[in-house]
């Protein structure tokens, strides 16, 4: 898994609320609670399962003044008249970076 789905995953594990944890035995990788089971950071499956990434985008959809649309070849996700975009051939992945776009710039609003 390249670094780029790493990071993005992680915006997304952060956004999802997924509590994090270091075991002792293993300082050097965290773990991350999902549905009550532990994962690592690779584990994560947002970028290929659509299973996964609904979650988020039902989520996202529930954040007030935010429209979702997907299409064919993009998504485009509007908030607070901002827009942000995924395009790709493949239609989970312009989701995906869709999603990935719009939470970085939103987990940096939030932490203000």
């Amino acid at each position: 898994m390249n670094q780029e789905i790493l990071e993005g995953n992680l915006v997304i594990v952060e956004f999802m609320g997924n509590q994090k944890k270091i075991y002792k035995d293993t300082p050097m990788i965290s773990y991350y609670n999902f549905n009550g089971s532990m994962y690592r950071l690779g584990q994560f499956k947002y970028h290929t399962s659509w299973d996964w990434l609904m979650k988020v985008v039902e989520k996202i959809e529930s954040l007030e003044y935010t429209e979702f649309t997907i299409s064919k070849r993009q998504t485009r996700i509007v908030h607070r008249g901002k827009d942000y975009y995924g395009e790709s051939k493949n239609k989970i992945t312009h989701v995906y970076n869709a999603c990935v776009n719009f939470l970085e710039w939103y987990s940096q609003q939030v932490s203000k």
